[in-house]
């Protein structure tokens, strides 16, 4: 499984609410408060996406397609070779909008 661009990491992340706001921060508001970051955006592991992303996918109503997505992949490709981390990435990119 591909690892994403620094591009698509960006896109990714600004659609679950995060910015860079000047040079330096990396802010977002959440129901757990302000997250500021150094200028980097959040690193893909399986914390951050699921504390951020999947409640910004269930928030625009594509909670469980979300869910089958991200399952068919441990079904229809070699387990072994598969980091579960990026195929939620993959799953959440597309269900953004993203072209993967």
């Amino acid at each position: 499984m591909e690892q994403p661009t620094e591009e698509q990491i960006q896109w990714f992340w600004e659609q679950c609410g995060f910015k860079i706001v000047g040079k330096t921060t990396l802010h977002a508001e959440y129901p757990d408060g302000t997250i500021i970051v150094n200028g980097k955006y959040l690193p893909i592991d399986l914390n951050n996406l699921f504390k951020y992303a999947v409640p910004r996918i269930n928030q625009i109503g594509y909670g469980n397609i979300l869910l089958q997505e991200w399952v068919d992949k441990f079904y229809t490709e070699d387990t072994e070779e598969l980091d579960p981390t990026l195929a939620l990435f993959w799953a959440i990119y597309k269900a953004l909008g993203g072209a993967a």
